[in-house]
């Protein structure tokens, strides 16, 4: 009898608690060495869904981290994840979606970058930025915002990965319909 009612106060207890949400993809891509691919890692993190943290790192063959960025998910990617007064907001479905899409990152070359203009959002100087972009070093560039990327570069002389400029894209990919992901 105790333990049935020891069961009860447990199971009624757990009802109330929140699954976390955390959430990881992997995929890979070419960015400080074409013989050895880096990974890409989206991360969410949080007490639940409605209230995480967005993480994107990429790490070097070894596993070491050469880059990270992290936000709240909401504002930062808009209202779609926005939390609600009454605990709704975007689900686990939605994030663990959007997590896994983020993985593909585009991997470019800083040429391709526009030319220094005043409009350009970037820290460098000009001087450093035209240097940069004339060199044509490895270039990602990845989600930070609604429609805005940042775009980093690869330093090889310093083994170091650096922020280039912030740039605006087009709306996100649709979801895929396949359900195939590599989420753990």
């Amino acid at each position: 009898m105790r333990i049935g009612a020891c069961a009860c106060v447990l199971a009624l207890a757990s009802c109330g608690q929140k699954t976390r949400c955390d959430l990881v993809s992997r995929g890979t891509i070419a960015f400080s060495s074409a013989e050895a691919p880096d990974t890409v890692e989206t991360r969410a993190i949080g007490e639940s869904c409605n209230a995480a943290a967005a993480a994107f790192i990429v790490r070097d063959a070894g596993g070491v981290p050469i880059w990270a960025w992290a936000a709240p998910f909401y504002p930062t990617f808009g209202d779609a994840f926005a939390p609600h007064a009454e605990g709704a907001g975007p689900g686990r479905v939605q994030i663990a979606d959007f997590v896994s899409r983020w993985t593909r990152a585009e991997a470019l070359k800083t040429s391709a970058a526009p030319a220094w203009a005043p409009e350009v959002e970037t820290s460098l100087e000009r001087r450093i930025y035209d240097d940069i972009r004339a060199r044509d070093l490895p270039m990602l560039c990845f989600l930070v915002g609604v429609a805005r990327q940042q775009c980093i570069y690869w330093e090889p002389a310093a083994a170091t990965a650096d922020a280039f400029y912030l740039r605006d894209i087009g709306p996100p990919p649709p979801p895929e319909e396949d359900g195939r992901s590599d989420r753990k």
